[in-house]
């Protein structure tokens, strides 16, 4: 338990009139979720009135002089204690209870909380005031004011015929009956209780306020929440590291060279010295590489056969993958042969024993252990541990082998993002593990679950904590066919926009340089790319456009210097066209989009191309903002390589993400991975902070969605799943400051858009539409305690509120600690504004008061507006 005492502000040796001093706080600076946190408040200076405290959105009066009886601790010798604590008589006329009067010469309102029949307040000789009204529930009764010449030095209660009177409390103050009434059971006005949950573990920091007479004091106070006590017998999670006697396979005779093969060198001392470590108690070698076939290295082997000839615990093997298939496809396998004949087969599936290159780094059932780049492509080392179900039996051999496959319907040809053929798995250690503990363990923790709600999700909000500012254009989105708006549908389709409210429109479907720029800089052809930007500018002025040069040019040579001032003259010319002469005042310009696409090219031409036509275009318009270069995922190896070499050039970072590539994904790993689009915003900014120090730059998501590919459509895209999880996404971007970030895209396109191909709002556009309308200002600070519930809160001058997204298909029970909330004004019920998305429709009301808890429905988007 904290105290804090302060020293009264004096004025002469006297207190100010009605200047409230906060001069003690007692509370926990500990306290465990589920536990009560008891704040208790002692005020003076404020003479005989009473006082407002505030805390946590709570306010109470508080009087002065206060002393305070339970009527258990005062009962007379003869009356009766009920189980409830409360006095009663035995007889008629029975005194009750005695309680001492203040003898410092002032005068004390009695107020005593009581049921039942009449009650009289007396002194040892003598009857002062009778109450006679009857009550079968508590109430208070005020008993007038006194003083020690009028009452002496000691009161009584005395009750009179059946039904006897039951007294629970007395309550006495200096504050006269007009100025102070008591509320509840009375038995601590000036303590405030607050029981976190879970979603309250950490750090908060709250506000006391004392106000009186027109002045005021405030007190600040801090706890830590703490997770909640472990009940005995729960086990724990045993640690994640091998401790026992470890034999490392020799691969170096089965291995390639690193060198001979740079796309695959990521051997650097990043990589070297992570292994150095001996991540989760394992001794890998560094330098070691069984790199199996693919179509970049068509002579590498399909099978790699290791000797192993002893027995084993378990086998931890270190692996990594050159390019990606779709999340849960196999990869590849290991074949685990024993010396009898038999064997046991391992398989090593995407995101889930290996990561690819374009693919979320943490796998699902193996342990991460760092990114690291080869300066072309960028490769997630994993440890499997694999637990040997037969320990018994001699080890013969592991068999290495990829699963190479013709290109099936899924595997998009066009976007070849998951193709088995074009990728390659990596063996770069194996170790045999004596201890089968060591393997169990590994094993254990490589073996995430997903975390499922009970039914029931704790949210805690911190009004008072703002962790970072909403940035407007996070919510946008690539517009559609941008040369094809000379049409009705065009013009009924921006109608319908203005209430979605996206405000910045990346130009990329639709167009390319070559189409203004047929025969070069010699007639070009701006008017249906005018046409459109002017459409949307009339919609509404605020709305902005990102050019994007999506695609060079075939008669641009990047190689060649002439090839890049060719280049260079037709950005700056389009530039000049939209922003100088027909003044469209377009603040963003992208340079490239998935260009690289399987690896860095060592003469690194493109970089020097953007280079020059970002030094061209801002020479003619120096107020635009230019950026790059949207490779089709958030690798940061290559992102680093871009940036190194076109930072000075550069105001935003550009990139761009999918989760997946086939409607076989299971949705619930989908909604997993909505955290990672955060995780990526974070890498991101921080390597640009260590290659450029202090250099602002922001960050542009210029296009994501579920799925890439449309063969078939993912239906989830355009349903209530899709809501969510734009809803989730927008979240994490929000919460990693993103500034730009652009669905793909506005409308048609099977179920890309957020419109259908008629126009048709889909459940996303919705959810767009709440987020440019609510979701402004700051972002506050948040937790629940169930992953598959989140919550992003906001405040602005206008109003505050919060947006829960339940990504379950579960139906989920919401309550909600709104931590440091300003209190309504009394005069005034709040208008609290509620919007819910869900099932594919949208509704909305007006609620009397903020709800304590709301239900959202499987896989809902729900809003509360203050």
């Amino acid at each position: 338990m904290k105290t804090m005492l302060f020293a009264a502000t004096a004025l002469g040796g006297a207190l100010l009139s009605a200047a409230p001093v906060i001069e003690k706080l007692d509370y926990p600076e500990t306290v465990r979720a589920g536990e009560p946190f008891a704040l208790s408040v002692t005020v003076s200076g404020t003479g005989d009135a009473p006082a407002s405290c505030s805390f946590n959105g709570e306010t109470r009066l508080i009087p002065p002089n206060l002393h305070n009886y339970a009527a258990g601790k005062l009962a007379a010798k003869y009356s009766k204690i009920e189980a409830d604590g409360a006095v009663t008589a035995g007889s008629d006329y029975h005194t009750l209870l005695s309680f001492p009067l203040p003898q410092d010469g002032r005068s004390y309102t009695v107020w005593v909380r009581a049921s039942g029949g009449a009650l009289c307040l007396r002194r040892p000789e003598k009857e002062l005031k009778w109450s006679f009204g009857r009550s079968g529930t508590f109430r208070w009764i005020n008993f007038g004011s006194w003083n020690r010449a009028q009452a002496g030095p000691t009161l009584a209660l005395m009750s009179e015929k059946t039904p006897y009177a039951r007294v629970e409390r007395i309550l006495l103050t200096t504050a006269p009956a007009a100025a102070y009434r008591p509320a509840g059971d009375g038995s601590a006005p000036n303590r405030f209780v607050w029981v976190p949950g879970v979603s309250a573990v950490g750090r908060h920091r709250f506000e006391v306020t004392v106000s009186a007479g027109g002045e005021s004091a405030k007190r600040t106070v801090e706890v830590t929440v703490l997770p909640p006590a472990r009940e005995t017998g729960t086990p724990v999670s045993a640690a994640a590291a091998a401790s026992g006697r470890q034999r490392r396979l020799d691969l170096a005779k089965l291995s390639v060279r690193a060198a001979d093969y740079p796309l695959f060198d990521f051997f650097g001392k990043e990589c070297r010295e992570a292994l150095e470590k001996k991540p989760f108690g394992l001794s890998f070698a560094p330098g070691n590489m069984i790199a199996l076939r693919c179509n970049a290295f068509p002579s590498l082997p399909d099978t790699v056969e290791i000797p192993v000839g002893a027995k084993a615990a378990g086998i931890a093997l270190l692996l990594a993958e050159y390019w990606q298939g779709d999340v849960m496809q196999e990869m590849a396998h290991i074949r685990v042969r024993y010396a009898d004949g038999t064997e046991v087969r391992i398989p090593l599936r995407e995101e889930f024993e290996l990561c690819g290159s374009f693919r979320n780094r943490e796998p699902q059932a193996a342990l991460y252990v760092g990114t690291f780049s080869s300066g072309q492509a960028e490769f997630h080392l994993t440890v499997l541990p694999w637990v040997n179900p037969h320990p018994g039996k001699e080890i013969a051999s592991l068999a290495f082998s990829n699963i190479r496959m013709v290109v099936s319907k899924e595997e998009n040809k066009l976007i070849p993002l998951n193709v088995t053929a074009e990728s390659s798995q990596l063996l770069l250690g194996a170790l045999l593990l004596e201890r089968s503990a060591d393997a169990g363990n590994l094993a254990a923790a490589a073996g995430k679950k997903c975390e499922t709600h009970s039914g029931t999700v704790e949210v805690t909000v911190d009004f008072s904590s703002p962790a970072g500012k909403i940035h407007p254009n996070v919510f946008s989105t690539n517009e559609t066919d941008v040369q094809s708006a000379d049409n009705p549908k065009f013009d009924e389709y921006l109608e319908k926009m203005k209430s979605v409210g996206c405000r910045l429109y990346r130009f990329h479907s639709g167009w390319n340089l070559e189409s203004v720029y047929p025969d070069k800089l010699r007639n070009p052809q701006y008017e249906k790319l005018a046409l459109t930007i002017s459409k949307l500018k009339s919609a509404n002025p605020e709305w902005d456009v990102m050019i994007c040069f999506n695609k060079i040019p075939s008669y641009v040579n990047p190689k060649t210097p002439e090839g890049r001032r060719l280049f260079a003259s037709l950005c700056a010319d389009l530039v000049r066209e939209l922003n100088l002469k027909r003044k469209f005042d377009l603040r963003y310009w992208e340079i490239y989009n998935e260009v690289y696409f399987k690896k860095i090219e060592e003469d690194r031409s493109l970089w020097k191309m953007y280079n020059e036509a970002a030094a061209a275009m801002r020479k003619v318009d120096p107020s635009i903002r230019i950026g790059g270069y949207a490779p089709c995922w958030p690798s940061v190896g290559a992102i680093r390589d871009f940036y190194r070499h076109c930072g000075e050039e550069t105001d935003f970072i550009s990139y761009h993400k999918y989760l997946t590539g086939s409607v076989k994904t299971p949705t619930a790993y989908l909604m997993a991975g909505t955290a990672s689009f955060g995780e990526d915003a974070r890498a991101i900014r921080a390597m640009a902070e260590e290659e450029r120090p202090g250099r602002p730059v922001e960050l542009a998501l210029t296009e994501y969605n579920i799925n890439f590919n449309w063969k078939p459509h993912d239906p989830r895209q355009a349903n209530r799943i899709g809501a969510a999880w734009f809803a989730s996404v927008l979240h994490h971007l929000v919460k990693a400051d993103v500034e730009i970030a652009q669905t793909w895209h506005s409308r048609g396109g099977g179920t890309f858009g957020l419109f259908s191909a008629d126009n048709e709002p889909r459940p996303a556009a919705a959810v767009f539409a709440v987020a440019n309308r609510y979701l402004k200002g700051e972002y506050l600070k948040s937790a629940t305690s169930s992953p598959e519930v989140e919550c992003l809160a906001f405040r602005n001058p206008e109003r505050r509120g919060l947006l829960l997204v339940n990504k379950s298909d579960r139906e989920v029970t919401v309550t909600l600690d709104l931590l440091n909330l300003p209190p309504a004004p009394e005069t005034v019920l709040p208008s609290v504004e509620s919007v819910g998305i869900s099932g594919g429709s949208v509704s909305s009301e007006k609620l009397p008061a903020i709800p304590e808890e709301v239900v959202l429905k499987p896989y809902g988007v729900y809003l509360l507006a203050w």
